[in-house]
């Protein structure tokens, strides 16, 4: 009996199936890209520098230096561009102050530095005097997860500087365009 009955019942299901009126329904998302990148490093390594979230200040700003910012549980959700950009557009740290001319030749108003960012598998980099002056922006060949790493490292030249700040602002960017 039970298997007369499940039958029967089988039967009524395909029944109703069959004189139900369908209204297809789509569901649907959209998913926004984004990055997430740590608002300060979780690691750093310095020579000749000291650090304040992410800040980077000179001990000794005649004097060689390095910075290695590791900015970990970085990731995004699509393929970013790599960007990292001065500011200042010569990646060099620049005197607040204008050096008089009688000084030009004696004296140097900016401090030379290379800066680099490693992430998802490219290693964008700006130069002072080279053609990749004040920004360079390449995209990710691989997972765009792990950390992001900044890499700044300062060169002395050959003149003592000018007595005043010197400073630049280097961006580290992740976006869908270069």
């Amino acid at each position: 009996m039970k298997k007369i009955i499940l039958a029967t019942l089988g039967m009524g299901l395909l029944a109703m199936g069959l004189n139900a009126n369908a209204n297809p329904n789509t569901v649907g998302a959209n998913v926004t890209e984004t990055c997430d990148v740590a608002a300060a490093p979780t690691n750093t390594s310095l020579t000749n520098m000291g650090v304040s979230g992410s800040d980077l200040t000179l001990t000794d700003p005649a004097a060689a230096s390095t910075a290695t910012l590791t900015y970990g549980g970085s990731f995004c959700n699509y393929m970013p561009y790599v960007k990292v950009k001065s500011t200042n557009g010569t990646s060099a740290l620049e005197s607040a102050d204008p050096m008089p001319a009688v000084m030009v030749g004696h004296l140097a108003d900016e401090v030379p530095y290379t800066a680099d960012v490693t992430f998802c598998g490219v290693n964008p980099t700006i130069a002072h005097g080279t053609a990749t002056t004040d920004e360079d922006s390449v995209l990710c060949t691989a997972a765009p997860v792990g950390d992001v790493i900044l890499n700044v490292v300062t060169t002395p030249g050959a003149l003592p500087l000018f007595a005043s700040t010197y400073s630049d602002i280097v961006t580290v960017e992740l976006s869908p365009t270069p």
